[in-house]
């Protein structure tokens, strides 16, 4: 950036980086219009503003965002994707079942719709059959036998325990007791209003209590680079 200050490229990598690597929300925020600013038709731009924006809990500004990367670039499997995500968390669940489902679909061998699908609308809606289903395609695509294995367990475990005997046979709480927290997910963007970051390896989680009183999130950070964020619904008896 020092070499081209007007390079929408440039800065849009910067923001980035400052987000996902050091968690510098205003920095990222400031680069990523600028980017906009410079290069208003660059769509990874865009794309990567939705994906920021969500994170900190703005669902219909990312929802703007994302939408322009898609009309700017219309072929593009990440940006759908990552639609469905940011639908997820804009309520928009049953139009963002149909744009993963058609993704799993048209593009079967992509992984994040599978993921999407599985963390964010089968689980949380207790349909564990497809959760599994999607985690074990996740894990084939990956060619990660150890993970195909994590998920026969936790299948298991639910089929004897129900909800609490999956979460005791994830290989993430064997060194913790699962009881419910009010733990939320950095990586995710739920919100995080006064919270303190921590970082255990690739986990990066909040400890601060969510606004929902009726339900708790689990960080379940195993299998992946990403922390899974799964949200235990209220009926649970953990």
């Amino acid at each position: 950036m020092e070499l081209d200050p007007n390079s929408a490229e440039a800065h849009n990598s910067l923001a980035f980086a400052s987000f996902w690597g050091s968690f510098d929300a205003a920095t990222a925020e400031h680069e990523f219009r600028r980017a906009i600013e410079l290069d208003p038709s660059l769509s990874r731009a865009h794309h990567w503003y939705a994906t920021f924006l969500v994170q900190l809990g703005r669902a219909p500004e990312a929802l703007v965002e994302i939408e322009r990367a898609r009309q700017l670039n219309p072929s593009s499997t990440p940006i759908l994707a990552d639609k469905g995500l940011i639908l997820i968390q804009a309520g928009k669940a049953e139009e963002a079942r149909a744009l993963l489902m058609q993704l799993t679909a048209s593009q079967p061998d992509f992984i994040p719709p599978h993921r999407y699908l599985a963390e964010n609308i089968y689980f949380p809606e207790g349909n564990y059959a497809g959760y599994f289903q999607e985690e074990r395609t996740v894990a084939r695509l990956r060619h990660n036998a150890t993970a195909e294995k994590t998920i026969d367990a936790e299948e298991k475990g639910y089929n004897g325990g129900g909800l609490h005997g999956l979460l005791e046979a994830s290989p993430s709480h064997r060194s913790r007791s699962v009881r419910p927290r009010s733990w939320i997910c950095i990586r995710r963007g739920f919100r995080s209003r006064g919270s303190r970051r921590e970082r255990r390896g690739t986990e990066v989680i909040s400890t601060s209590p969510t606004s929902d009183t009726t339900s708790h999130w689990f960080v379940l950070a195993w299998r992946s680079s990403f922390d899974r964020c799964i949200r235990i619904p209220p009926s649970a008896n953990l």
